[in-house]
Parts: C-alpha cells; structure tokens; sequence
C-alpha cells in the first residue's frame, strides 16, 4: 500500500500535533527502536512538546485564578478593618469610641475605598496603610478594639498577592526567552512529518513488505487528518460566503 499524500500545510496546529502523536504512537508500536525511525520520531515528539508550549505560551493564564482569589481575599480584610472601625466609632465604651474615632480619620488620609482600585494602586495604597497602622500609638487603638488580628491579616494576604504578582512576572520572563514560537515549532513539526513520510515511502520501495503494515495505519492517519482539515476549511468557506451579502437583483 502506498504512503498517503501528507498536504502540511492545510493542517491547523491542533491537526498537526494530533497527527504528530498518532505517528510517534503507531511506529513505535509496529517496530519500536528501528535505527532509522527512531531518532525520527524522537523529534516529532519533541517538536509536538514544543508546539503544546508555544501553542499555550499565556504566561498569565496559570496565575489567573490564584492572583483574583488573592485579591478578593485582601479586600475582604480590608473592608472587615473598616466596617468594624465604623460600628466603634457609633457603638462601644468610651475608649472604644475615641479609638475607633482616631482609626477612621487615619484611614480615610488614605484611599477610603481601596479596594475598588487596580491591582496596582490598591497594592501602594495598602501597603502605606500598613505602614500607617504599624505606629506604636494606632497599635494601642487596634488592641482597643481587638482589631490586631485583622491588620495583621491584611498584611498577610497582602503579601501573599505580592508574591503571586512577583511569580507571575518570573513566569512571563522565562517564557519570553525560553519559550518557541508557535511558527519555528509548527515549521519543524510539519517538515518531521514530511520527512517520516517520505522516509517510508523510501522504506517501503527498497524494503517491502516489512514496512507494509506501517504503510497502511500511517495513511490512515494521515487521510483522517486530512479529512478533517478540509472538512475544517469547507466549513469556513461555507459561513463565510454565508455572511456576504447577496448580489442586489438586476
């Protein structure tokens, strides 16, 4: 059975590593360490890796989700500090109520609703905020209204958002310079693809039969991927001629 046409190009990034893992899987399945089709399929699967990086390189993505629960987490404390302050500045002892009183004026200096602010400015603005409730007499007030276990909460999920913002960062730095891109790795797999193929159509002229049964899954591979690529682009063209307008009547 001949080797099936392998048109690479039409085939989307999806469709070349899909096609990429059915080919290292099917010949190391049919004749595992062959010296002439090993290292080959050692670079597809290296490129099909390379591809599944670059094809995936967001470096905010992996943070996403960690950095908002981070952020509500310290908004929570800051607005727990504030509403307690404001309930002691109406309801309390004396003491309570002169603390609390001095507590608010000194939160409202900063931005009273911080944690409505970008990341950025929410995080400057919190951090002088700490600064300010650190002093030895704020500390005296916060022990008034047993609120030092809540500024110390806020410090702490403060810190914890700084930390994910800092790996974060690291994390976009190293895939900017280490990372391929979705080009160089795409125009690699396709030309491994090409080269296995025309490897055993090599193969199978000089060699036939032994490589007959290869010859015969590879190409059905290779024809589901290009099945479904065209099938992919009919469909394109088809809701593209579907959304032109239609030529006025004559």
């Amino acid at each position: 059975m001949a080797v099936a046409d392998l048109p690479v190009t039409i085939l989307s990034d999806d469709e070349l590593i899909s096609l990429g893992g059915h080919t290292v899987s099917t010949i190391r399945r049919l004749i595992p360490d062959h010296p002439w089709f090993a290292p080959l399929v050692d670079d597809v699967e290296r490129q099909i890796a390379d591809m599944n990086v670059a094809t995936g390189r967001d470096p905010a993505s992996g943070f996403a989700e960690n950095v908002a629960a981070a952020d509500e987490a310290r908004d929570a404390a800051y607005l727990e500090l504030r509403a307690t302050v404001e309930y002691r500045t109406v309801v309390g002892t004396a003491e309570q109520l002169n603390a609390a009183g001095r507590l608010q004026a000194m939160i409202r200096r900063r931005e009273y609703s911080l944690h409505s602010l970008a990341n950025q400015r929410q995080s400057v603005e919190t951090k002088a905020l700490l600064q300010d409730l650190s002093s030895t007499p704020v500390q005296a007030d916060l022990t008034t209204l047993n609120l030092s276990a809540v500024v110390e909460q806020l410090r702490t999920t403060q810190s914890a958002f700084d930390n994910l913002i800092e790996q974060r960062e690291a994390s976009e730095e190293v895939k900017r310079t280490s990372t391929p891109s979705v080009r160089l790795a795409r125009a690699l797999l396709r030309d491994d693809l090409a080269t296995i193929r025309q490897s055993l159509v090599t193969a199978q002229r000089l060699f036939a039969p032994q490589f007959d049964t290869l010859a015969g899954e590879l190409s059905q591979h290779i024809t589901n991927a290009v099945a479904t690529a065209r099938a992919r682009i009919t469909r394109k063209e088809n809701q593209t001629a579907a959304s032109e307008p239609a030529d006025a009547p004559a």
